[in-house]
């Protein structure tokens, strides 16, 4: 009699383990619930860090442009004779710093690093400017300023057009004018200067 109750005793007890075994399984398999699963945010999404190559290529050589316009005009105010071109460089200073600053806001927002300092190209060309003054200086400085402003209006239409991030987008349509109106300004200087020159040659 003892051995059946122990018997029975033992049977209803594996009866509870299988039963809270099952229970464990079922809580275990179930599929997870809306909150559970982890959401990713697309990256073409607003607000999103992703650029694509082309917009973080634009803003770093904009950043070098940038940088170069302001550094090369500092040394102007320096060395210039010539009041003109010195009214030149202040006004280069004072909007390539604002839109420098404009795009290093932007960078910071896309998380893009762009560079800080002047790239290979330009610090040849500025060692190249400290060894000059007087006239010499303003040929090469206005030279420099022409095809530079040539090149940065060009990244800045083709960004205007092609530029997929819409903060992006608009930094280069808002800028743009202005970097026209630098090319102009330098293209008319310059060839005032021609005039100037080939009128003294002839007398």
């Amino acid at each position: 009699m003892m051995k059946k109750v122990i018997a029975t005793s033992a049977l209803m007890a594996f009866g509870v383990v299988a039963a809270l075994g099952n229970t464990t399984l079922a809580q275990t398999t179930q599929p997870a619930t809306q909150d559970q699963i982890p959401t990713t945010r697309p990256a073409n999404q607003p607000g999103s860090t992703q650029l694509s190559t082309f917009d973080r290529q634009f803003m770093t050589k904009a950043a070098q442009g940038g940088m170069a316009e302001v550094e090369l005009s500092r040394l102007a105010l320096q060395r210039s004779k010539s009041n003109q071109v010195k009214q030149f460089a202040q006004r280069m200073i004072t909007d390539h710093t604002q839109a420098n600053a404009q795009l290093m806001q932007l960078a910071q927002q896309k998380g893009v690093r762009v560079p800080r300092t002047l790239d290979a190209q330009h610090q040849q060309i500025r060692a190249r400017l400290q060894r000059l003054s007087g006239n010499n200086f303003d040929r090469e400085y206005m030279s420099v300023m022409d095809k530079d402003h040539d090149q940065t209006v060009n990244l800045f239409q083709s960004a205007s057009q092609q530029a997929q991030d819409p903060d992006v987008n608009t930094f280069a349509n808002n800028t743009l004018p202005k970097l026209q109106d630098h090319l102009q300004m330098v293209q008319a200087m310059r060839g005032n200067n021609s005039a100037q020159n080939s009128h003294s040659q002839q007398h």
